[in-house]
């Protein structure tokens, strides 16, 4: 919402609160008045007028939220009560009055919408008033109608003019207001560029002015270093002659060390014969485990078809026990009938029990056959389990015999890469002592070069220092600018 709108919205409200106090004041001057004189029922049409007024303004301010929907609403309301006044309780010189006075009301917000719709329903309201009158009062308003219809238009008019006046005013002042806001948001754009203008010249005068700094720091130190070289140029020349000694001692060292190494390298040497040996031991123990392994396959699988034996033999014996119980039933079904037939059976009664007792005595070697398969079957599963379990402990140990082949084998060739790594350390002893005669000659030109540095830092030093005062004078003059382009922006 800009400035206008704003205008307007606050020139509405205040207006609003004007007739939401005045108004009521005179309608409920009138109901008092009514109440005094006894006439129940305009008093209560006045209750209503002034209930419904405030109803209005409560639910277009707080609900709504729409102030200027209230001014027409309110025009509506009062010219229709005034109205339903005249036609229920009939005109007089107060509607009259009244009229005049609610055209009043409806110029106050200076609108003309709402002032026509008021004018209008006002003049229809006179002429109801002059022709709706009571017999008292009828004449009267006839006879003063012309006179009141043109006192009203001439009222209606002066309204008008004064609305159209009030708007052309108000028209001009917002154009005034359009145009200062914007005259003020082409200052604000231009205070706004001339800011960032200023800011971004200060950012740069900060960076130049930062790194103006920087580089007298890094010169200083550039001029310390140079001074701290220039020293330690001295005490090089100085210790070159105790490098070229070391140069000597470094050369016989090297010979020492080239003596110990080929020594080393023989014993290298002796320690890979004795790897390649321990590499075909290692290669035997993996065949004779790998024979191992087969012998204890083979009597696994006898072990698996014995066991198969035994299961079958279990068999067997069930068949047996199954035969002698059958002969056992057949034998006592044998003693019932010999007890039937009486004498002639005895004989047959007598058979029968040594039957019986053949049956039984044959379950019972039947069962302790196998009680004593189930114990052998039990032996053999374990000795089998035992045997698997030497089979798994054999191919464990072959896994390991074959890694300690392949860690035989890397250490034989590791120990070939030493005798190679030795061979060539041998060659670099070899360079490096002849390296070592040729040290002691370059010290010499080493400590002239040297001298000759030494003098060139000490005439880059002046320079370095020169520099840096310089330095030192546009860091200033760079700090006085920042300050004046900030005192700008301020």
């Amino acid at each position: 919402m800009n400035a206008i709108d704003k205008l307007k919205l606050n020139d509405v409200k205040k207006k609003n609160i004007l007739v939401i106090v005045v108004f009521p004041i005179s309608i409920l001057s009138a109901l008092i008045l009514t109440l005094i004189q006894g006439e129940q029922n305009k008093s209560l049409f006045y209750a209503a007028e002034l209930l419904l007024i405030l109803s209005s303004f409560i639910v277009t301010k707080f609900v709504l939220k729409k102030e200027n929907a209230f001014k027409f609403l309110l025009v509506l309301i009062v010219y229709t009560c005034i109205i339903s006044y005249i036609l229920l309780f009939g005109g007089s010189i107060s509607s009259a009055f009244i009229l005049f006075f609610l055209l009043l009301l409806s110029t106050v917000h200076l609108t003309q919408s709402v002032f026509l719709i008021g004018y209008i329903i006002g003049m229809i309201g006179l002429y109801l008033n002059a022709n709706l009158g009571s017999a008292a009062e009828i004449g009267v308003l006839q006879d003063n109608l012309p006179a009141t219809l043109l006192t009203y238009v001439l009222a209606g008019f002066l309204s008008f003019i004064l609305i159209h006046l009030n708007n052309k005013q108000f028209n001009h002042i917002e154009q005034l207001l359009i145009a200062s806001e914007k005259e003020t948001a082409e200052k604000e754009n231009a205070r706004v560029k001339l800011e960032d203008n200023v800011s971004n010249i200060i950012e740069k005068i900060t960076t130049v002015n930062n790194r103006v700094q920087e580089n007298i720091v890094s010169q200083t130190e550039i001029s310390e270093a140079i001074a701290e070289v220039a020293t330690g140029s001295t005490v090089q020349n100085e210790r070159i002659t105790d490098i070229a000694q070391n140069a000597q001692d470094t050369l016989q060292q090297m010979i020492h060390i080239l003596d110990e190494t080929k020594l080393l390298k023989s014993k290298f040497g002796k320690s890979a014969d004795v790897a390649i040996s321990g590499n075909g031991l290692s290669k035997d123990l993996s065949s004779n485990m790998g024979y191992f392994r087969t012998h204890i396959e083979e009597l696994s699988e006898s072990f698996q078809s014995l066991s198969s034996k035994i299961n079958e033999i279990n068999t067997f014996s069930q068949d047996i026990i199954n035969v002698s119980q059958q002969t056992n039933l057949l034998a006592l079904n044998a003693s019932i009938e010999a007890a039937r037939a009486g004498e002639a059976g005895k004989g047959f009664s007598v058979v029968a029990d040594e039957i019986r007792k053949l049956a039984e005595m044959t379950n019972l070697t039947a069962e302790k056959i196998t009680t004593n398969l189930q114990e052998v079957n039990t032996t053999n599963d374990f000795a089998l389990e035992k045997m698997n379990a030497s089979l798994l402990m054999v191919n464990d140990n072959l896994e390991s015999t074959e890694q300690v082949n392949n860690s035989f084998s890397d250490l034989t060739d590791y120990l070939n890469e030493l005798d190679q790594q030795f061979t060539n350390f041998e060659s670099l002893a070899e360079n490096v002592k002849d390296n070592s005669s040729v040290v002691d000659g370059a010290t010499t030109d080493l400590a002239a070069i040297i001298e000759e540095a030494s003098a060139s830092l000490e005439e880059m030093s002046a320079t370095v220092e020169n520099l840096n005062r310089q330095n030192q004078l546009i860091g200033e003059e760079m700090i006085d600018t920042n300050k004046l382009a900030k005192s700008m922006v301020n």
